[in-house]
């Protein structure tokens, strides 16, 4: 919109605005006299439409008529344009370790199909850096380039201890990312960071101070309509350093992992038939195993990765079908074949010593090739696993119905039997660490999460849920159960080497004896105002809860709250001898109809530190309407996490519809000024 004392037209293209006004906000209806919220006064304003460009003279910004910056000349695209050359907003910010930062981007429209954006910056403690990213968009896809380096202050050199790898006098790095569709169904990309050293990208905003690694990867990617091809390369670069497992010679190489997943379109015998296939092949230079002495026991050995080269390749072919009886009972028999060959060739394994898990010692080398007592004993040997699988599902669903409610109970129980699982603990399990026995794999045909392992034995899963449907869209429901080893070697249970896995995945998981421990959940929902679900587990012999987490929400028109809270018992087996508990909540409150304030806070009430307190906490502001928003947002983080220090931050972004936007930082715990983003705007 503009506005001015008097305009004329010349050469049926050019508009000159004298003592004029340009805004983008609309005129208050109940006071056309209030000045917006937002504008631009000059002596001159120039449009020319064939340049598609505003040229400002003698210019002032002003906020609810208030002067709050003069330019004296400056031009911007018209808000017609969607890319064109000229200066971005500024950025500013500060951080503990680079010191006071701004930044100006300039930004070249070099064709409609590819531009470039060199930023040259300047920090205080660390000197120059200088930033250039090329972006090409092409017929079937996109790639970009981002380089960045900087010749670092003497007197930051100086200043940075020996360990510290941001201490170097030349520091960079590459980032490159690009996605290319090869047909309908194919597609191909890579996202890939390459850099000096591991705190660069935190010294200098390419990556979020509280990031903790940087994941490069190499993809090809397949959909068809019943099936899933990918495969992909993957290196993996800690952004920490202090903690001895983010040392780079820990972290792996994956090249590569394969999935293939497919479902025959026609039925198999009557039922489903699918083929899942996967091939990891994994290196590593070096790995830790941690070894738990505890006072009158023998030491215990965990090892979460493994040194050297792992390679593996699994098929797994399922087959189910669902019938239903005369009285109602629903049967699913289903059946299945999973085959594995691997293959390890040991690397040098080092040993960390530690009173437990929660409370390290020392760190000392084993030799390489040099067998740790009962781990992975099989090393450089060809291994292979034949699985077959038999079981079948029963559900037998009641339903009432009346006065608009409908009430199901269902009793459920399913057989599954598979031989001995072999050589647990004899190869590395890098991919099913993580196992969590609750109402959502009570009935799994197989509970670890990855492939390097797979459940064995005979078991009995029993468990009845019950489900109420009322009016307004209010659902209650409860699901209650246990699972039943009955038969051969429990994949749970095995608490000593050499038939343990090798980071005691299933230990103290409530699966690792006869009788499992009780699981169950609780939900209620009303509508779209209200719900809360708790998942609880309860140790079998003395009803102790050993695991809940409880989510709710709620949302009551401008208001929303959320809330999780958390706990786990304490895990001796695992090395962790004291209980975790925690809780979190936000809330979101639209006070007034162009205001609404965001607020969060995690609290740590048990940890494996044994420091209670507010873990972190944030509070945000934010103004918006039809031409300007403003948000402010403040965060503390209070626990350190290798090298990443307790730290402060608050953000400020300014967003003028039509001009841009800009934001502003500052933390004292790390570097927080974030990226400029909008149209461009030239300053002489």
């Amino acid at each position: 919109r503009f506005a001015a004392d008097s305009a004329e037209r010349r050469d049926g293209e050019t508009t000159i605005f004298n003592r004029g006004v340009y805004t983008a906000c609309e005129t208050c209806r109940d006071n056309p006299q209030r000045p917006p919220l937002w504008q631009v006064k000059a002596a001159r304003i120039i449009h020319r439409q064939t340049e598609e460009t505003i040229y400002f003279e003698d210019a002032q910004l002003e906020f609810f008529g208030v002067p709050i910056a003069y330019v004296p000349y400056f031009w911007a695209p018209d808000p017609t344009v969607q890319r064109k050359s000229g200066f971005l907003f500024p950025s500013v910010g500060f951080s503990n370790r680079s010191g006071f930062q701004a930044g100006t981007p300039y930004y070249f429209a070099l064709s409609p199909h590819y531009d470039l954006t060199l930023t040259p910056t300047w920090t205080t403690r660390r000197g120059a850096v200088l930033t250039g990213e090329f972006r090409h968009q092409l017929p079937n896809g996109a790639y970009s380039v981002r380089l960045s380096g900087i010749r670092q202050l003497d007197s930051a050199v100086r200043a940075s201890s020996p360990t510290d790898e941001g201490r170097g006098t030349f520091r960079g790095a590459i980032q490159t990312q690009g996605e290319f569709l090869l047909s309908p169904r194919w597609r191909a990309g890579w996202n890939v960071t390459v850099d000096s050293d591991r705190r660069y990208l935190k010294d200098f905003n390419f990556a979020p101070e509280s990031q903790r690694e940087s994941v490069s990867s190499v993809y090809l990617t397949g959909f068809g309509d019943r099936s899933f091809f990918d495969l992909r390369a993957q290196h993996f670069r800690p952004l920490l350093q202090g903690a001895v497992q983010h040392r780079q010679n820990f972290q792996p190489w994956v090249l590569p992992v394969l999935d293939y997943n497919t479902v025959l379109a026609d039925p198999l015998v009557g039922g489903e038939f699918a083929i899942r296939t996967n091939v990891t092949n994994i290196s590593r230079q070096e790995a830790l195993t941690y070894t738990v002495t505890r006072p009158g026991q023998a030491a215990d050995f965990y090892t979460p990765s493994f040194a050297g080269n792992y390679v593996r390749a699994s098929v797994d072919m399922t087959w189910r079908r669902s019938v239903t009886d005369p009285l109602g009972v629903r049967w699913t028999p289903f059946a299945g074949l999973r085959g594995d060959v691997s293959n390890v060739s040991p690397g040098q394994q080092r040993t960390y010593t530690a009173i437990s898990l929660t409370n390290p010692a020392n760190i000392f080398n084993v030799p390489t090739g040099t067998a740790i007592p009962g781990v992975l004993n099989d090393s450089g040997l060809t291994s292979v696993q034949v699985m077959p699988m038999a079981g079948v599902d029963v559900r037998y669903p009641w339903i009432a119905s009346g006065n608009g409610i409908n009430q199901v109970i269902e009793p459920i129980a399913q057989f599954i039997t598979r031989p001995n699982e072999q050589r647990i603990g004899r190869r590395p399990n890098e991919d099913a660490q993580s196992l969590v026995f609750d109402d959502t794999n009570l009935f799994g045909w197989n509970r670890f999460s990855g492939n390097d392992r797979i459940e064995g034995g005979t078991r009995v899963n029993a468990g009845v849920q019950y489900s109420l449907h009322a009016a307004g869209n209010s659902i209650f429901s409860v699901l209650f159960g246990q699972s039943y080893h009955v038969g051969g070697l429990n994949s749970f249970a095995a608490t000593t080497l050499p038939v343990r896995d090798p980071l005691g995945t299933g230990l103290s998981s409530g699966l690792d004896k006869p009788r499992s421990d009780y699981v169950s959940r609780i939900s209620y929902q009303f509508g779209g105002m209200f719900d809360v679900a708790a998942r609880l587990r309860f140790d079998q012999r003395s009803w102790n809860v050993m695991r809940s987490d409880i989510d709710g929400r709620v949302n009551l028109g401008p208001i929303q709250l959320t809330t999780t809270y958390s706990r786990i018992a304490a895990q001796p087996l695992l090395g962790i001898d004291r209980d975790r508990e925690g809780v979190s909540g936000s809330v979101a409150w639209r006070f007034l109809p162009n205001w609404s304030v965001l607020g969060g806070v995690t609290y740590s009430a048990r940890n494996t530190t044994d420091r209670p307190g507010i873990t972190s906490e944030r509070l945000g502001l934010r103004y918006d309407d039809e031409c300007f928003d403003i948000i402010i947002d403040y965060t503390r983080t209070y626990r350190q996490f290798g090298d990443l220090q307790p730290s402060s931050s608050v953000m400020v972004r300014v967003n003028l519809r039509s001009f841009g936007d800009s934001n502003w930082g500052q933390g004292n715990g790390g570097a927080d000024s974030a990226a400029i983003a909008g149209q461009p705007v030239r300053f002489n």
